[in-house]
């Protein structure tokens, strides 16, 4: 049973109270614990927070996140329920590269000896004209299933 009680008449409303059953906080309790993403366990744990009286300050400073985190969360609950929350939406952006192209790449890699993803930077960036970030590359040498390891200070 999900009731709430809440003040101020703008956007950013602060849920005051949230009731829950003792049956339904255990439940709760139960799906934070069988939950994997640790963002979306977060999430819940604000939920169950709230409904055994924490204020939004005890709950951020419990979970280090922030005020404003917590009442956005909170709002969501308000509106979409526990599914709502539980729900990640991020999709990310669309790959500069097609997928044929993202091959490419990969077949370089594995057939070349590149020290830098700055290297690979600019064979894609010459080969196809997409300009990658360091950070961006990275991402995508991870999705194409690369690491990379540091040289030791030592090594020459």
């Amino acid at each position: 049973m999900l009731h709430i009680l809440s003040h101020r008449s703008n956007d950013m409303q602060q849920i005051r109270i949230i009731k829950l059953t003792e049956k339904e906080k255990e439940a709760l309790l139960n799906r934070i614990k069988k939950t994997a993403d640790r963002e979306i366990a977060d999430r819940l744990r604000i939920v169950w927070f709230k409904a055994n009286g924490y204020s939004h300050k005890e709950i951020a400073k419990l979970l280090n996140v922030g005020i404003n985190t917590i009442t956005r969360c909170l709002q969501r609950y308000r509106r979409e329920g526990l599914e709502g929350i539980c729900r990640n939406n991020y999709a990310g952006s669309n790959s500069a590269l097609t997928p044929e192209q993202r091959n490419q790449p990969k077949i370089e890699l594995l057939t070349n000896i590149y020290n830098t993803a700055a290297q690979v930077i600019f064979w894609v960036e010459k080969n196809f004209d997409v300009t990658y970030t360091v950070s961006g590359m990275q991402q995508l040498l991870r999705r194409l299933g690369f690491t990379w390891k540091k040289k030791p200070p030592n090594a020459q």
